[in-house]
């Protein structure tokens, strides 16, 4: 009797192992470690990934799923496509693609969104049970971060920037709002708005990153001179970049009264930094520090094809992915729920509440800061309440009854609910902390390095 390998096995058979996969990235890597399921799959590869996908994307979240890849069959500017396209997706009528290139684009764009799906539930069940081993999503959990993943990458994609007018999309934000937030519910908004603040805290944390990175250069740079202050600190900066900026003493005390000298006079003369937005740091400077709620709004809108060119790129990449992007603002999420009506219906707990995801979560009805039924802003230039920041970052709407009733995360959820506004809008509001300007303030650096930093980090953004 001959052995059994999957090479002797039928092919039939091994195609319903494929099929049974819930994971493209999986499929892909059978795949690629068999001959035997590589010939089975590319001899049927649209029904095979079909099913993959079908496994992999939950039925609450299939149709957002499939309008975020047709949304580009809408011709530019047609708003009339626009409202008939925005119908079928509410009626739930969006058909599984038949063509291989939209499958394929379906299966991309389920790897990308999966990336973020399992950091953002991972980073909340890490907050929601410090110190527990908490059980990763169930379905119906799952199928919810799905769906706003979805759902927000679809409101991205269908409200593209108008970059032939400053600060705009080629929707308004009343249209935004009227054309699609307007047709949920106010808890399925609020499931986006987390998804917004997600993305936005990993775009903070970027930029972060880059802003430290000038911070460094300068101080690093040959001939800087801190101020007599001394105020640059290690919190503030390498030690490194101080210990040059501090060796670089050769220059005289005269030197400072020659920095309001144009930098043509030569590299010799010390310059501060001063007209920031001018020599294109815009997005480094007091201004950009107040406006870079809009800012990062303004990447959130790009997507998770953006997100995912961030998550994965080098420094070096990274730092030109953000300077080709900022600083620059647009009509997104945060605008649009500006338009939203701001009072409503009592908010009711039905009695038979259940974890499906047609429905609101325990966690909605016991913890969104309203008690009514309205849609909660997002911080917008620090001009908006940041108390729903703590549980957007804890995923207060994605969560399962049975979650949210455990003694140690209902006291998480209930510490965020009542975190006090001072130490909140510390935690979530970027316009109200230090600037790398005021972290500069009073160093004076050579003109031809001054050259330098602006040549490495200015923004390159010439649309506007």
């Amino acid at each position: 009797m001959s052995k059994l390998t999957l090479d002797n096995m039928a092919p039939a058979l091994l195609a319903l192992v494929l099929c049974a996969i819930d994971s493209p990235r999986d499929a892909y890597s059978l795949i690629a470690a068999s001959s035997a399921f590589y010939r089975v799959f590319a001899s049927s590869r649209e029904r095979i990934l079909s099913a993959v996908l079908k496994n992999a994307i939950l039925p609450a979240a299939l149709p957002s799923a499939l309008a975020s890849i047709y949304v580009a069959d809408i011709p530019e500017g047609q708003t009339e496509h626009l409202d008939s396209f925005l119908d079928s997706y509410f009626a739930g009528s969006t058909a599984f693609p038949t063509e291989m290139a939209r499958i394929t684009d379906l299966s991309r764009l389920h790897l990308h969104a999966s990336r973020f799906i399992d950091d953002y539930s991972s980073r909340a069940l890490r907050a929601l049970g410090p110190g527990l081993d908490l059980q990763p999503p169930t379905c119906t959990e799952r199928a919810r971060f799905q769906r706003a993943f979805y759902r927000f990458e679809l409101y991205s994609r269908i409200n593209p920037v108008d970059y032939a007018v400053h600060g705009h999309s080629v929707l308004p934000a009343e249209a935004q709002f009227t054309k699609f937030l307007a047709r949920m519910e106010p808890w399925e908004v609020e499931e986006m708005s987390c998804v917004h603040q997600y993305f936005s805290t990993l775009i903070e944390g970027f930029v972060d990153d880059l802003e430290n990175h000038l911070v460094e250069a300068v101080l690093g740079a040959p001939g800087v001179r801190l101020p007599p202050s001394g105020r640059i600190s290690p919190d503030h900066a390498s030690s490194r970049g101080i210990e040059n900026a501090t060796r670089s003493g050769s220059v005289d005390d005269s030197t400072t009264q020659r920095a309001s000298q144009p930098v043509s006079a030569g590299p010799a003369y010390l310059v501060a930094f001063r007209k920031w937005d001018v020599r294109g740091l815009g997005l480094f400077s007091n201004y950009g520090r107040f406006r870079s709620p809009r800012y990062i709004g303004y990447l959130a809108s790009l997507g998770v094809r953006f997100f995912d060119a961030l998550a994965t790129a080098t420094q070096e990449e990274r730092t030109d992915l953000i300077r080709a992007n900022s600083p620059a603002w647009c009509d997104f999420l945060p605008q649009a729920l500006e338009a939203a009506p701001g009072d409503g219906p009592k908010t009711v707990q039905p009695a038979d509440l259940d974890d499906q995801p047609s429905h609101a979560n325990l966690g909605y009805y016991l913890y969104k800061p309203s008690d009514r039924e309205v849609y909660i802003g997002i911080v917008n230039d620090g001009a908006l309440d940041v108390s729903n920041c703590p549980l957007r970052q804890l995923g207060f709407v994605f969560w399962d009854a049975a979650r949210i009733s455990m003694p140690a995360v209902a006291a998480q959820l209930r510490n965020a609910q009542r975190m006090d506004h001072a130490e909140a809008n510390a935690l979530f509001n970027r316009s109200a902390r230090e600037s790398a300007e005021d972290r500069l303030m009073g160093v004076m650096i050579p003109a031809i390095e001054m050259e330098k930093i602006v040549d490495e980090f200015e923004s390159v953004l010439s649309s506007w």
